[in-house]
Formats: structure tokens, sequence, C-alpha cells
């Protein structure tokens, strides 16, 4: 872009990354915090801008009374030509951003096929005349699938993620994690599953929310809930007909209460949980203005982060689904839903290029005698 056809900016805006390029050079700065984000601007009032200017965010040194690590800055001015294109640009830049980044722990490379087994989908509250409707895949039918996608993709690695592999099925019994749907087969078949699973080099991933709570299930705690003003528990949605309303958990509150740690305990004492979890409807942008709080979109992204490196610490590579591009660094997989920005794809493209991989080592399987 030349920056002298642009319109300038009254404020600046948010960024994940920034560069700016002039003949022979380009230039880019970041800092230690990897959720932390940046701030750019084109300046010279309300015409055409004359300038351009990049710089940190807003820094917060305690939060909720906790101290944060001190903010430090890295400018890089980058005058090689790194990916031999040719040029000096954006590309410079953003391979520099991406070398400041934790090396990745390989468990989802493009040659690992990650997918979705749905076993037990959303029901009613109360089962219905004629009962539920029966499940979608059982565990048994499960390692079916497994076992047809080894013999489509010559074997290849496969984290095969189970939804509604808990409680009654999809999205029920949150906020405790402790009970395994036995309308798909119970702990037996599931820990049945996981060992029969390793013999086709697949690893078993739970689908689990961390921030739904029902009134009604079990470990239900208003405390860590997140408030309106007038102390009331903001309402996420409605998933079960004529049931009540699914609350959401500041991760703030949870994480400093200890609550979070009690409850994804229990999962990991009741389920082999080898090395990956993935969480759904993870955010960051919440808050809790109940009385007496202030907790905003600052204090939920920070103890969010905490609850991403819990399970990292304990050897649990964690992804999320959603297209949340605020914790760089801290994600080992991310669904990405919506890629409006390129360089995105740095974190969030594993799951369609494992996709891809398998499709053409499977085609390629089809030609052969």
């Amino acid at each position: 872009m030349t920056v002298g056809e642009e319109t300038a900016e009254l404020a600046p805006k948010d960024a994940n990354w920034v560069s700016a390029e002039l003949p022979g050079i380009t230039a880019t700065i970041a800092d230690n915090i990897p959720y932390w984000k940046l701030k750019t601007q084109l300046l010279g009032g309300e015409g055409a801008a004359t300038d351009f200017a990049m710089g940190l965010g807003k820094y917060y040194y305690r939060i909720e009374n906790e101290a944060q690590p001190l903010l430090q800055a890295q400018i890089a001015i980058l005058d090689q030509d790194r990916n031999g294109d040719g040029e000096i640009n954006w590309m410079e830049a953003a391979l520099w951003q991406h070398d400041r980044l934790r090396t990745p722990s390989g468990k989802f490379d493009p040659l690992t096929l990650t997918y979705t087994v749905i076993n037990d989908w959303v029901k009613p509250l109360e089962e219905p005349a004629g009962g539920y409707a029966p499940p979608v895949t059982t565990f048994a039918q499960t390692l079916d699938v497994i076992r047809s996608v080894s013999r489509a993709t010559g074997n290849a690695r496969q984290y095969v993620v189970l939804v509604g592999w808990q409680f009654s099925g999809h999205d029920t019994g949150y906020p405790a994690l402790n009970q395994v749907n036995e309308r798909v087969g119970g702990l037996r078949g599931l820990r049945k599953l996981i060992d029969d699973a390793g013999k086709y080099r697949a690893t078993i991933m739970y689908h689990i929310n961390v921030n739904d709570a029902y009134q009604r299930s079990p470990l239900f705690d208003r405390s860590v809930l997140q408030l309106n003003r007038e102390g009331q528990p903001y309402i996420w949605s409605f998933q079960f007909k004529d049931g009540p309303p699914d609350y959401r958990i500041s991760d703030t509150k949870q994480f400093r209460s200890g609550y979070f740690q009690k409850r994804v305990q229990a999962l990991l004492d009741l389920v082999p949980v080898r090395d990956a979890i993935q969480l759904d409807t993870f955010r960051n942008t919440d808050i809790s203005f109940g009385p007496g709080e202030n907790i905003g979109i600052v204090a939920e992204t920070t103890y969010g982060g905490k609850i991403l490196d819990w399970f990292s610490a304990r050897g649990i590579a964690p992804s999320i689904e959603g297209a949340d591009d605020a914790y760089f660094g801290k994600l080992e997989r991310s669904l990405h839903r919506n890629i409006d920005d390129p360089f995105q794809l740095r974190v969030g493209s594993d799951a369609m290029l494992s996709l891809a991989t398998a499709a053409r080592k499977a085609y390629r399987l089809k030609r052969l005698p």
C-alpha cells in the first residue's frame, strides 16, 4: 500500500501483527506476550495519510490485582530477501514473526488426519414420548470408522475428536465433565476404543466446553458465572428444547477460584486423555460486571491464556474450534471458520492440510494394483 493514497485514521486499530515497507527494507514490531494486540494507524488527520505508525497495545501491569510479566518490545528492520521471491516486503516480516512463536509439538502435522466423530447429538432435556433418538455412532462403531480411515490413508496418523461422548450427548452435563455417555458404550466401551484405536495409530480426543453451565447439571456454581450490572447471569443460548438457559462461565473467575482445575482434573481422572483436547466456544471477549466486579476482555484474555497453559503444562495440546486469533503462540491447533488474513494460516490450517493430504493419498491408493 502507498500511504499517501489512503485515508488517515483518527484512532489506532488493533492488529495481531503489522509491517511497513520502504524500498529495500521492511520493518515490524512484536512484544513478549503472544496474545497481546499491537496498534497500527495511518496518520494525517482527516485527509490523505502522510505517515504510518505501529506500536504496542495498552499494557496492564496488574490484572485482578495479579502482577503480569513486564512488557518487552522488539523492532526488526529487515533487508534480506529471505523467501527468495525477489522482493523485500511483508513476507519477510511474517517469517520473522513466525520465528518468534514456540515450535509446535508436531502432533497435528499435515500428514496427520484430524477429524470429528459425532457419537450422540443434542436431545431434549427430558426424554420424549417414544424415547430418545438412537445414538449416531457408538464407541464400537467409531472403531470401524478409524479402521476404514486407516485403510484409505495407508495407515496415516489420526486424531479422532469425540463429540457427545459425555452424559446424554453433545453439550450435555456441563459444567461437569466426569460422566461417560452410557448410550454409546459407557466407560468400559470408551477405554476399549482407546486401546484398540492405538493399533491404527489413532489417538482419541475429547470435545469439551469449559465455559458452559446448566443450572440443573452437576457442579453448577453461580459464583463463577458472568454477571450483568444487576448481578444476573448472562444467557449464552438455549441448547435444549424447553430446557433451561446455558449460562457462560468467566475464565477469570473459574481459574482464580480453582473451579476450572477441579472439574477438568475430574475429567483427567475419569478417562485417559493422552496428549490433546478440543475446546469448543472458547472465547476471550466475555465480561462480568456484577456488583463489586469489573472483569473485562483484558482479564478474560489473560486467564484464558492461563487455561491453555494449564493444559500445555500437563502435556495436553489445547486446540479450539472457533476463529479466535487472540492466542498466537499458545495453541497447537485452531479450526478457523473464517480466515480473512492470510497470515493467520500459520496457526489455523492444520485440519484442512491433513484432510487434503489424506484425500490425495487415498486417491493414489485407489490407482495402485
